[in-house]
């Protein structure tokens, strides 16, 4: 039956279950986050940890309770130095370069440390000197561990990592403490030492899993959003394109969507439009007659005057255009500039019909690039006007509340200043 007879001893059965528990939860999260292999290190490395310190705090309970050897006692302090020294100077290699200096000073201590415990395998754990040489040997090497950590955890100004470097010198404190003045005082400063630790640094490889999770999806993220703005430029491009073919099969038209694109962004940054909105002038202006893919190359070329009949098939290019965009969620922003392109603000527009309000700024931005760029060209019905002409004939809708009469007071004046117009 187990006998908790002292505060050490009580101490020391805390620090076992938190030790098991840690221990737990550490190897918990290493197997069920959602990281790449390298980012699970860190809390594997805590589960041994917390695993050594359980070992290690077990021997005080259970020495008056089982028939367990000094020597016993003596290897399970071995594999928690080892075990300590070796998260230590994983986590701070990790922030930096291990200096040369500690690496000497590493390595005089683990000798010494050799040195005495094969001393005590030969005595059995029993001889006084090889006690104190293996005492301070371990004193030793926690003294370094605290330092190095202490370093780094200024240099990176991290607080759960300075805790962990104090907790580490009082424990290196209590060993050496031990060889002058033998105390179960020193005992519980050494359990209070190892379990700040080993909260410290459970907590600090939390954190440092969890940022280094948020950084791992974060740049898959980044990763599913490039790949999918890639597919959609992609799309965009073959769209541009084929208008552009469609574009290029009328000589009268040829060019048309290029210039009607541009004064269509000209337009919108003398406004002081946002980037997005640009971005949504250029695309729409481009694409805005698609939607003639699916008309009659002979009604579009017809040099005379449409028939009725076909003048309802011309109306039908913004419905047309808006149906072959419609599947493609890149370009949902520019499908009203396809659709209502041709409407009015008094309603007299198609194919809706719609009215004031209804058309939204970037349509009646291109419906004006539109509108100009097509009474300056030459069609096969009728010669190209000049820009005084198509001026007047655009103010004179605009009098009658079909266009807008600012965006066109705002057209003139950039015509002017792009020389344009004189």
């Amino acid at each position: 039956m187990l006998v908790i007879s002292t505060a050490y001893e009580f101490l020391s059965l805390i620090t076992f279950t938190l030790g098991l528990c840690i221990a737990t939860l550490a190897a918990f999260k290493s197997f069920t986050r959602i990281s790449p292999l390298s980012n699970r290190v860190e809390p594997i490395y805590i589960a041994i940890l917390a695993l050594t310190v359980s070992l290690w705090s077990f021997m005080p309970i259970f020495r008056n309770n089982m028939a367990l050897s000094s020597l016993w006692q003596w290897i399970s302090l071995l594999v928690l130095v080892i075990s300590i020294s070796w998260y230590t100077i994983f986590v701070c290699n990790r922030i930096m370069p291990l200096e040369s200096k500690y690496r000497r000073i590493l390595w005089v201590a683990v000798i010494l440390l050799v040195i005495a415990y094969g001393g005590l395998l030969i005595t059995s754990g029993d001889n006084l000197f090889w006690n104190l040489s293996a005492l301070l040997a371990a004193g030793l090497i926690l003294a370094v561990d605290a330092a190095l950590l202490l370093i780094t955890a200024y240099r990176i100004k991290n607080t759960l990592y300075k805790l962990a470097a104090f907790s580490l010198a009082a424990l290196a404190v209590s060993y050496t403490g031990g060889l002058w003045q033998p105390s179960t005082y020193w005992h519980i400063i050494s359990l209070a030492g190892l379990i700040i630790y080993v909260i410290m640094m459970s907590l600090a490889a939390l954190n440092n899993s969890y940022m280094r999770s948020m950084e791992y999806m974060n740049q898959k993220v980044e990763e599913v959003r490039q790949e999918l703005a890639a597919q959609n430029e992609n799309i965009e491009d073959v769209v541009i394109t084929l208008a552009r073919t469609i574009d290029a099969k009328d000589k009268y038209t040829e060019g048309h969507i290029e210039r009607v694109s541009q004064y269509a962004v000209f337009l919108g940054e003398r406004l002081g439009l946002s980037d997005r909105s640009l971005e949504t002038l250029r695309i729409g202006a481009l694409i805005h007659d698609l939607g003639k893919v699916g008309i009659d190359l002979n009604i579009l070329n017809k040099p005379g005057e449409l028939t009725a009949e076909e003048f309802e098939q011309i109306r039908l290019h913004p419905i047309l255009g808006q149906q072959i965009c419609s599947p493609l969620k890149s370009l949902q922003e520019v499908s009203d500039i396809i659709r209502y392109h041709h409407e009015k603000l008094d309603g007299s527009g198609y194919p809706d019909g719609l009215k004031g309000d209804q058309i939204s700024l970037h349509v009646r931005i291109v419906a004006i690039a539109d509108i100009f760029d097509a009474l300056t060209t030459e069609r096969a019905y009728r010669r190209a006007l000049t820009v005084e002409e198509a001026l007047n004939i655009m103010k004179a809708e605009a009098a009658q509340g079909k266009l807008d009469s600012y965006l066109l007071t705002e057209f003139e004046a950039l015509l002017y200043d792009l020389g344009v117009a004189s």
